[in-house]
């Protein structure tokens, strides 16, 4: 059975469905409409959702999932022996297994669950069909709708004020300033000249991230622009926390890291940079403001390259797609 005999009743059907993405941050994030837009179509379906524990704040703030079924990675083979035994006793109906690796693999293979929708570039016989596959059949992109939300706000209060107070009502803008790689990280005198364009037009500025690189990049951004409209949390909050900022933000400028991701999920208008690492076309051309470097090796992966890279993406550019996004 494939998805397409389901579409006449598609309100009715009933199944046990398991959504497997794990990690990390910014492929759960935008793994979110997908599980959003599976629900939308299949009300009936009671969708539950396996992810690492380090990210299972993420789809509980996704109303359209039922459940949340964690896996602590760091509890090694038994804790994933452990996690066989436990989703073979639920007993699901079919797995959207979104995770193509090795491990996910032998999962699937030992999950107990008849209708396996996932892709592996060696073991694609264990699955019923390619999940890539289904989602184009039922009409669901890879890729989140431009401003539409598939996150929901966390209840409760800021832990850190986000924003510096302003009654002028200008625009509020959070700077992702950070990423997992240096290559992915544009230079700090780049995000100094921004900051300090964005401040003389009254600006209100908010700095993310997490990571020693990273909170050294926002010190050194803070010191050359010292300002009571400029906030520096990078290293502060937490994932609930910097959901909040992101949601009270007007625009994003971020690398690609997950936080990225996590504005795109909120809706937000996003500017965001590429170079060695770039996503695929379609993700890319769903963002408001998607700026590459020239280069015709954008996109190479090739993480030792010589060449110039993120650098030569100006302030310049990166300010004028900011007022873009503003205006």
């Amino acid at each position: 059975m494939s998805f397409p005999h389901y579409e006449k009743n598609a309100d009715k059907i009933k199944r046990k469905v398991l959504f497997v993405r794990l990690s990390a941050l910014g492929d759960v994030a935008a793994a979110a409409h997908v599980a959003m837009m599976l629900k939308e179509k299949y009300p009936s379906f009671e969708l539950t959702w396996l992810v690492d524990s380090a990210y299972a704040s993420l789809p509980r703030l996704m109303p359209w999932v039922d459940n949340v079924l964690c896996w602590d990675r760091k509890t090694g083979n038994s804790g994933f022996l452990k996690l066989i035994r436990q989703v073979r006793s639920m007993k699901f109906d079919m797995l959207f297994n979104m995770q193509g690796t090795d491990r996910m693999a032998l999962f699937t293979l030992f999950s107990g669950i008849p209708e396996r929708f996932g892709t592996h570039r060696h073991f694609q016989f264990l699955y019923t069909e390619d999940v890539y596959w289904a989602l184009g059949a039922l009409g669901i992109p890879l890729s989140p709708q431009r401003g539409v939300r598939s996150l929901v706000r966390p209840d409760g209060a800021h832990s850190v004020e986000p924003f510096p107070l302003s009654s002028d009502g200008m625009p509020r803008i959070a700077l992702v300033i950070g990423a997992s790689r240096s290559r992915k990280r544009w230079p700090a005198q780049h995000w100094s000249k921004l900051t300090a364009a964005l401040l003389e037009r009254n600006y209100s500025l908010v700095m993310l991230g997490d990571g020693r690189e990273e909170e050294l990049l926002a010190s050194a951004v803070a010191a050359d622009n010292p300002s009571s409209r400029l906030t520096n949390l990078v290293g502060k909050t937490s994932i609930e926390d910097c959901i909040r900022v992101l949601d009270d933000s007007d625009a994003v400028v971020s690398g690609d890291t997950g936080l990225l991701h996590i504005g795109m999920a909120l809706g937000k208008p996003v500017a965001a940079f590429f170079g060695a690492y770039a996503l695929w076309r379609a993700y890319m051309e769903s963002l408001d403001e998607c700026l590459c470097v020239p280069c015709e090796e954008m996109g190479c992966g090739n993480w030792n390259c010589a060449k110039p890279c993120l650098e030569t993406i100006t302030p310049e550019e990166v300010l004028a797609a900011v007022e873009r996004l503003i205006s």
